[in-house]
């Protein structure tokens, strides 16, 4: 959905809903923490599972995003001004349905202004704002498991020129 407000104000919202399952996954692999005298010493990875009703890796259920902009006339150019707030529901990074990352909130925003030739566009913007703390991957093997961090939270600037 995209919604001109008026003079400038712009609003736009969408949603994904997803029930991705495994119809059938009969060798899905299976991590099991083997665990001796209360100490982690390795994972069991000789086992498989019938991963079979279990929600897709990598598909959460549901996501939505709200972005919000304001654009106006500044020194001759184009003032830019937009914020997006993402949402994502529980993810899971393997078919068994044993590492996961809860649902998360990412705040963005960013200004930019583009020259009256339209060949320049400075901006500043910011990501993560929010600092959110959430993984982008688990990697499992047989002596450990790690995760992937998303980053903190991103201040930058940028310049582009056309040609």
């Amino acid at each position: 959905m995209r919604y001109l407000i008026g003079r400038g104000f712009e609003v736009s919202a969408a949603a994904t809903y997803l029930d991705a399952k495994y119809k059938s996954y009969p060798t899905a692999g299976l991590f099991t923490p083997i665990i001796v005298d209360g100490v982690f010493r390795a994972f069991d990875t000789s086992q498989t599972i019938d991963a079979g009703g279990n929600q897709m890796q990598g598909a959460p259920k549901f996501t939505a995003n709200l972005r919000g902009s304001y654009t106006t006339e500044v020194a001759g150019g184009t003032l830019v001004a937009s914020a997006t707030l993402y949402h994502t529901s529980k993810n899971y990074f393997d078919a068994a349905n044993d590492f996961a990352q809860s649902g998360y909130e990412l705040v963005g925003a960013r200004v930019e202004w583009t020259d009256p030739s339209d060949r320049y566009t400075v901006g500043v913007f910011g990501e993560n704002l929010g600092d959110a703390k959430y993984r982008t991957a688990a990697i499992v093997g047989t002596v450990a498991a790690g995760v992937v961090w998303a980053p903190p939270p991103t201040w930058g600037a940028s310049l582009r020129a056309r040609f």
